[in-house]
């Protein structure tokens, strides 16, 4: 068996792992990846993508809405 490349069909790598930088940023307000109590803004991707939304340039569609 030979493993899948990733993204095989755009030719690209796949970005770097966030998850160092969440633990990190649990850390940092004195939590652990498996506290019961993790903030909301910790369990979506609004810590590192912040809040604005991102919309694709070539249909304008929404990827991500912050009133979500």
């Amino acid at each position: 068996m030979r493993p899948v490349p990733p993204r095989p069909w755009r030719g690209t790598r796949l970005p770097s792992s966030l998850r160092p930088k969440w633990e990190a940023e649990l850390a940092s307000r004195g939590l652990s990846p498996d506290s019961p109590d993790i903030p909301e803004d910790l369990m979506s991707e609004l810590w590192w993508r912040g809040p604005d939304p991102i919309r694709l340039p070539k249909t304008g569609e929404v990827v991500h809405d912050p009133a979500m």
